[in-house]
C-alpha cells in the first residue's frame, strides 16, 4: 500500500513538472513578447544639447540710454525662458563657472577674454565655448533702444546669433522689437525698459520653435518659419505697393538709397520671377514689365547693420 501510494506520488509530481514544461514552452514566445512589447512602447529618452547664454552687449550710440548691466538681465530672461525648452539644457555664462575659473587660475584665458562685450568680439565666445564644451550658444545686442517722455513709451530691438559651438557658425540670426507705454497705472522708465526687454526676449525664444526641422535640416537650405497661426493677428492679407527696391550687398556702414531705371529694375526682377514660376513666362514678363513701369524704382546699397536698413527704407516710404 505504501510502495503504491509512493509510486502515485511520484507520478503526481513527474505530470506537474511535464505541464510546467509544457506551458512554458508554449508561453515562452508570448511572455517574452510581451516584455519586448513593454520595452519598445517606452519613448526614447531625450538627448538635450547643452545651450550656453552669454551677456548681451549693447550699441553705444543707438542703446545708450540703457544701463551698462542691461545686457546681464536680458542673458538672464533668456535663460530662464528657454529652460522651459525639452531639447536644450540652457545655463547662463558665468565667470565662476568650474571650467572658466580653472582655466583663468592656469593663464589659458586671460582677464579681458572673460568680459564682455560677446557679440562684437565672437572669437571670445568661441573660446569660452570651447572650453565649457557645450553644443549651442547665443550672443546677442541691444541694438537701439528709445523713450518717448511725453507718450511715456520705450522700444528696444534686440539682436541675437544662434551659434553651434562645434564648429564656430552661424545657425540662424534674429532680429527681434519690443515696446512697452505706460497704460492706467504709472511706470516709469526702468520699469518700460523692463517690460519692452521681456517681451523681446519671449518673442526671441518662441521663434526658436517655429523652425521647421532646422536642426535636421539647415545645412541643406534655409530657415522656413510658419507665422501662421501664432501671429495671425499681425498679419495682413494685402498692402499696398510704393515702390520697388533692388537691394545691393555693399558692406556700407550707412544705408544709401538712389534712383534706378524701371529698366534695370525689369532686368533683375524679370528673369528671377519667371524661374520660379516655370509655365507662366508670358504672363510674368508682362506683369513685371507693367510693375516696373508703373512704380518708382530705387536702388538699396545696403548697410551691414539692419537697422540702418530699416531706417533708410522708412525714411523713402514717409517721403513717397
Amino acid at each position: 500500500m505504501i510502495q503504491v501510494r509512493k509510486r502515485g506520488l511520484l507520478s503526481g509530481v513527474a505530470m506537474c513538472v511535464v505541464l510546467m514544461l509544457a506551458l512554458t514552452v508554449t508561453c515562452d514566445a508570448a511572455l517574452f513578447g510581451l516584455l519586448k512589447s513593454r520595452r519598445s512602447s517606452r519613448p526614447a529618452p531625450v538627448v538635450k544639447q547643452s545651450l550656453m547664454v552669454f551677456p548681451f552687449d549693447k550699441d553705444a550710440e543707438s542703446a545708450a540710454g540703457v544701463p551698462d548691466d542691461f545686457g546681464q538681465g536680458i542673458g538672464e530672461y533668456l535663460r530662464t525662458t528657454l529652460t522651459v525648452s525639452k531639447g536644450y539644457s540652457v545655463f547662463l555664462f558665468d565667470q565662476r563657472l568650474t571650467p572658466i575659473r580653472r582655466a583663468r587660475e592656469d593663464n589659458v584665458v586671460k582677464e579681458q577674454e572673460i568680459n564682455g562685450p560677446f557679440f562684437s568680439e565672437k572669437a571670445k565666445a568661441d573660446k569660452l565655448a570651447d572650453l565649457m564644451a557645450i553644443d549651442l550658444y547665443i550672443i546677442g545686442s541691444v541694438e537701439s533702444y528709445t523713450y518717448d517722455k511725453d507718450k511715456k513709451s520705450a522700444e528696444l530691438m534686440l539682436k541675437a546669433d544662434l551659434i553651434n559651438a562645434r564648429t564656430g557658425k552661424l545657425i540662424q540670426q534674429f532680429m527681434i522689437g519690443g515696446s512697452a507705454a505706460q497704460g492706467a497705472q504709472p511706470l516709469d522708465e526702468e520699469e518700460l525698459q523692463s517690460i519692452a526687454a521681456g517681451k523681446a526676449v519671449e518673442e526671441l525664444a518662441q521663434f526658436r520653435s517655429l523652425l521647421a526641422d532646422w536642426d535636421d535640416n539647415y545645412k541643406a537650405g534655409k530657415g522656413l518659419i510658419f507665422l501662421h497661426p501664432t501671429y495671425a493677428d499681425r498679419m495682413v492679407e494685402s498692402l499696398a505697393i510704393k515702390a520697388l527696391l533692388l537691394p545691393v550687398v555693399t558692406h556700407r556702414a550707412e544705408a544709401v538709397i538712389r534712383p534706378a531705371t524701371a529698366a534695370n529694375a525689369f532686368r533683375q526682377l524679370g528673369p528671377s520671377t519667371v524661374i520660379w514660376l516655370p509655365g507662366a513666362e508670358a504672363e510674368n514678363f508682362r506683369f513685371t514689365a507693367e510693375l516696373t513701369r508703373s512704380l518708382p524704382c530705387f536702388q538699396l546699397e545696403l548697410a551691414t547693420d539692419p537697422q540702418r536698413n530699416a531706417e533708410a527704407i522708412g525714411d523713402l516710404l514717409a517721403r513717397l
